[in-house]
Formats: structure tokens, C-alpha cells, sequence
């Protein structure tokens, strides 16, 4: 970062890099799975700058169903993060509304995000580069939108080789997902890209990311939403 850019060019500086990062790993016939909300707690974001939320890609190549073992590589910092996987029912446009992008979702699940704090993160345009540490993701089941008004507010919880280590953190669960649709629709097009019909949103963490080594089990139980397990392994060299 330069004293000459502004938070918006060193945005778009990584968000191009993101793009074309998954772009590449489409050409190489990756499929295409969806995005990501990060950078959601408020110190984080005044830290580099920004007034909400980043977006990011997730990776085809290790995006898992629940019970997978997901591989990370050697050497890598792993952390699981309790998410809601927002599935689109349809294409959301850009300037879309709260209403339109509400009536979008047409399935949600628990999901799990692996970050893998050990990749670089000196400044903004790197983070978003890398898609905001992401290192996987595995989805439960889905369930119709309205399942979530069955959701308690201590949900989820978070357990790490069975033992309770997490719980919901009021701070970072996000108040409308449908706000979520709203911020993707509307940035993706500045990039050459699009919020498409069968894309996944993963919401962002609603608690403190948890540590994951490689053997440790990983489970998220979201109540009626449902749950989603993993188990962490190092990558075959």
C-alpha cells in the first residue's frame, strides 16, 4: 500500500487478483461453488480501513460435504469457523433490493470454513488476493429459509474433538442474511462477475474461530438448521 491509493484501489487491486484466481482454477475445470463473507468483526475492519464486510471466492478444489477429511497443507495454521451456507435460487442483479434478494435464497445449511492463518497478510490487497485465508469449506444439509426462525439464539455451537469450545458471539452474527445476497450482488459486477443461480454465500463466523490441527474432528450444530462435521489431515506431498 502506497500514501497515493485509497482504500477503494487497494479493494479493487485484490478483488482483480481474487478473480482471476478463480478463474484459473475454473479454465482447469474446477467447479464453481460460491463466495464468502469476511473480515466481519469490527476492530479487523477499522483496522484496514473498511466500513463492513469483504467478499471473497471459494475454492472448487476444497469444497467438501459434511463428514469429509479435508486436506491442508503441511505446515499450515488452521482455524473453523461456524457459518450459514446461503444457497441462490436465482440470479441476483446488481442494485438489487432487500426484498429481491431475500426472495433469492432458496436454501440454507450449516456450513464450516477453514482459514489458514499462516498465509500472508501484511495488507488488504494480499488478504482479498487469497480469498481471505480461505483453505476449504464443508456444507451440511440444506433446508428451506424459513427453517431458520427455528433457530435459537445459542446456537451454534462448536466442538473440537467433542469437547463444547465455542459459542455464538452476538457481535458477529449477521442481523439480515439477506443483506449479505445484497453485498455480493452489488460488488461482483465491478469485477467482471456475478452473483449466479447456485451460488453458495457462506455468511461469515457467528463465533471465534476455532484451532484445528491436523487429526482434530470438528463439529458445528446449528439446532433445527441442522449439523456439519469434518476431520482436519495433512495434505498428501
Amino acid at each position: 500500500m502506497t500514501s497515493e491509493q485509497s482504500i477503494d484501489d487497494i479493494i479493487a487491486q485484490g478483488m482483480r487478483d481474487q478473480i482471476k484466481w478463480l478463474r484459473d482454477h475454473m479454465a482447469r475445470g474446477l467447479p464453481r461453488v460460491g463466495w464468502k463473507i469476511g473480515i466481519t468483526d469490527a476492530v479487523a475492519q477499522a483496522k484496514w480501513g473498511l466500513t463492513g464486510p469483504a467478499v471473497g471466492a471459494l475454492a472448487g478444489n476444497c469444497a467438501f460435504e459434511s463428514g469429509a477429511d479435508v486436506p491442508v497443507r503441511a505446515g499450515a495454521i488452521i482455524r473453523g469457523e461456524a457459518e450459514i451456507s446461503i444457497r441462490m435460487r436465482e440470479d441476483v442483479p446488481e442494485g438489487c433490493t432487500l426484498r429481491q434478494a431475500r426472495a433469492a435464497i432458496v436454501t440454507l445449511g450449516p456450513a464450516i470454513e477453514l482459514i489458514d492463518i499462516s498465509k500472508p497478510g501484511g495488507d488488504l490487497a494480499t488478504i482479498l488476493s487469497h480469498s481471505i485465508f480461505h483453505a476449504g469449506v464443508v456444507f451440511g444439509d440444506e433446508f428451506p429459509p424459513d427453517t431458520l426462525q427455528k433457530v435459537e439464539d445459542y446456537w451454534p455451537r462448536a466442538f473440537r474433538n467433542g469437547k463444547a469450545v465455542r459459542q455464538p458471539e452476538p457481535a458477529l452474527i449477521p442481523e439480515d442474511l439477506g443483506a449479505l445476497v445484497m453485498l455480493v450482488a452489488n460488488l461482483l459486477p465491478r469485477y467482471g462477475e456475478g452473483l449466479k443461480a447456485g451460488d453458495r454465500i457462506i455468511s461469515g463466523s457467528f463465533v471465534k474461530p476455532m484451532i484445528g490441527e491436523p487429526g482434530d474432528s470438528m463439529r458445528i450444530d446449528f439446532g433445527a438448521l441442522g449439523k456439519v462435521e469434518l476431520r482436519v489431515v495433512t495434505k498428501a506431498s
